[in-house]
């Protein structure tokens, strides 16, 4: 799509949004999660386009920070202490504002979200209200929207007692998939268990159910402590998942691009280390519209998809910036630029093709390339990769135009920060690097 929608409905989406910008204007804008390989795509999509970005974390130095297209960096709380990081990001507000704030994971959609009629007094937001940024994020509630609008997800129970898990481990086909139910505010940062064996089950369900949620996100909804039990597709770690990511604005989403995450860390539900391009689908993206529609939300998204055959089963919507947004930016949708004209009520009239051409000069591969290298070496080393799968990734750069997650020519320094964050990772936690990562056991 060439064309996007005005501002002129965008105020509507809110009680109270008092911050407007002038058009031509370029408010500061300020980014949390520095760490992540969205957040330093955004820094440097923003800086180059001459908007101001400031970096916030508790750590004085991040991959995103040390971007030259971050103009500064401030020290914050932790996100995950919510109470002191509020406290903190109004003070901020307050003192220096304003800002606009654009969420980089689900914890700060949420919070913002949450906390949408403090923090519009002193920020520019483009967030929906938490009821619906909760609707998207609670899978329980996700996937009762997709089957209101024609989306199918996979098969998922929901138990409410114990004895509804104990009589599913007799009668369910394995293995399964335990998954919390959001991972808003969710320790540890895990995607869920895989249960191969029917006496693992109630223990592997009773283990995640133990696991932490912030205080705020269980005041808010205290369901969302029982986890959600899913079948589980084993060759989704091989054939890919499926994802459609864009914005969505006033009920219209206004440009995708599709993709395949071919490879993740950990292989078996880990990160994407490795995407490809994919066909777009026509007949989802309107599905998703229609999601969206019903929900009411407006932003970023990254809409998953895992494939089963022909099928293609919604297991998360991500209603913020997302890991692999790089690869987007490189084909040709600048989604920070996107989400920064929005939250300041100016129109989205950048003149974008509806998808990728495909072209000779197309980009159209994204690789995390220090991790990648990192665990080609360690499964080849432990026999965990076959030659066979060794020679596919070691041409994967060769065979397509590809885009680095970090390495980039014109800014270097970000490059030398994640290979120090990678060392400093597997130094930390050597068993889980040798069994999870070297070895590829689940």
């Amino acid at each position: 799509m060439s064309h996007f929608p005005s501002s002129a409905g965008s105020a509507a989406r809110f009680a109270k949004r008092p911050l407007r910008s002038a058009e031509g204007a370029r408010p500061k804008v300020l980014l949390t999660m520095p760490g992540y390989h969205g957040t330093l795509a955004a820094v440097r999509n923003l800086g180059r386009n001459g908007v101001p970005v400031t970096t916030a974390d508790p750590a004085r130095f991040t991959t995103a920070s040390a971007s030259k297209y971050a103009t500064e960096h401030v020290r914050c709380p932790p996100v995950r202490d919510t109470a002191r990081f509020v406290e903190w990001l109004l003070a901020l507000g307050r003192r220096r504002g304003p800002y606009v704030l654009l969420p980089t994971c689900d914890d700060t959609a949420f919070l913002y979200s949450l906390h949408r009629d403090e923090l519009s007094d002193y920020f520019y937001l483009g967030l929906p209200d938490v009821t619906v940024l909760h609707s998207l994020l609670n899978k329980r509630l996700l996937r009762e929207h997709a089957a209101a609008v024609g989306l199918s997800t996979p098969q998922s129970w929901m138990p409410s007692s114990l004895a509804e898990v104990e009589q599913l481990a007799r009668e369910a086909r394995f293995p399964l998939l335990v998954k919390p139910t959001t991972q808003v505010l969710f320790d540890p940062r895990v995607k869920g268990a895989l249960v191969k064996e029917r006496d693992q089950l109630v223990r592997t369900y009773e283990h995640v159910s133990g696991e932490a949620f912030g205080q705020e996100l269980r005041d808010y909804d205290a369901s969302v402590t029982r986890p959600i039990i899913q079948e589980f597709f084993t060759d989704a770690a091989t054939t890919g998942i499926y994802s459609i990511c864009g914005h969505v604005r006033d009920g219209r989403i206004v440009g995708t691009r599709s993709m395949r995450k071919v490879l993740q860390w950990p292989r078996r539900l880990g990160i994407g280390v490795c995407f490809e391009a994919a066909a777009p689908s026509e007949e989802l993206v309107q599905r998703l519209q229609l999601l969206t529609q019903r929900v009411g939300f407006s932003g970023t998204f990254e809409a998953e998809f895992v494939e089963d055959g022909a099928r293609r089963l919604l297991i998360d919507f991500n209603p913020r910036f997302y890991n692999q947004m790089g690869f987007d930016i490189a084909r040709g949708l600048p989604l920070p630029l996107l989400a920064y004209r929005d939250a300041i009520g100016q129109p989205l009239d950048l003149p974008l093709p509806a998808a990728a051409n495909n072209g000779a000069d197309e980009v159209t591969a994204y690789a995390h390339g220090a991790a990648l290298k990192l665990l080609l070496r360690s499964q080849r080393v432990s026999g965990a990769l076959s030659p066979q799968e060794w020679q596919k990734w070691q041409h994967f750069r060769e065979r397509q135009r590809h885009v680095d997650a970090v390495v980039d020519a014109d800014d270097p320094l970000p490059a030398l920060f994640d290979k120090m964050n990678i060392a400093r990772d597997v130094a930390r936690h050597p068993l889980r690097f040798l069994n999870v990562i070297a070895l590829n056991r689940a």
